[in-house]
């Protein structure tokens, strides 16, 4: 994010020039998030819808001081809307969203059916083991910035995101799907 200091009453108030220096210092770090968990053209479009939200309804920055709040609260627009896609995605099958990442960043490595049934099995967990699980296991964000966008702290995060590893870990193998060659030893500890 950039050294230029946005002037929150300005941005409050609908100032263009201070809404483009929003969307120009955190756009960027918004994408990042979400190619991570979409392709690249859904991305895109999490981006745009995350700043239309924020811009539609600015009073939500009533209370936020500085670049890093708000910088959270697209970081959780933008997850909710992933979740959202993903949801859609499983229950209707459209494959309009997929869970992608860095072999060993999520550890999926399986098949396109494999996939959707991980993604539903993601959409299913409790909302905040979810989006703690996704946005440490696949967004890469420590625990404490986890616990920052999620409001709860890095020990909160931390079992959060292990009680969501121990829900998937059941489903995969009560489905039959056992992830790459390198995984297949955690989960038969499990």
């Amino acid at each position: 994010m950039g050294k230029s200091e946005l002037n929150t009453e300005k941005l409050r108030a609908g100032d263009e020039d201070e809404l483009a220096l929003l969307f120009r210092q955190l756009a960027p770090a918004i994408y990042d998030y979400a190619v991570r968990l979409t392709s690249a053209t859904d991305a895109e479009e999490i981006v745009v819808e995350t700043f239309s939200k924020i811009f539609v309804d600015l009073d939500r920055l009533a209370t936020i001081n500085d670049l890093g709040q708000i910088g959270a609260l697209a970081t959780r627009i933008a997850r909710n809307l992933i979740v959202h896609r993903t949801r859609r995605a499983t229950s209707v099958g459209s494959g309009a969203i997929e869970i992608s990442g860095e072999s060993g960043q999520t550890g999926l490595q399986s098949s396109p059916p494999d996939r959707m049934e991980l993604a539903h099995a993601i959409a299913e967990l409790p909302e905040k083991q979810r989006s703690a699980f996704i946005l440490h296991n696949v967004g890469g964000y420590s625990y404490e910035e986890v616990g920052a966008m999620l409001g709860i702290s890095p020990l909160v995060a931390i079992t959060y995101v292990h009680r969501a590893r121990q829900a998937l870990r059941e489903h995969v193998e009560n489905a039959g799907i056992l992830p790459g060659p390198r995984h297949s030893s955690a989960v038969q500890e499990g």
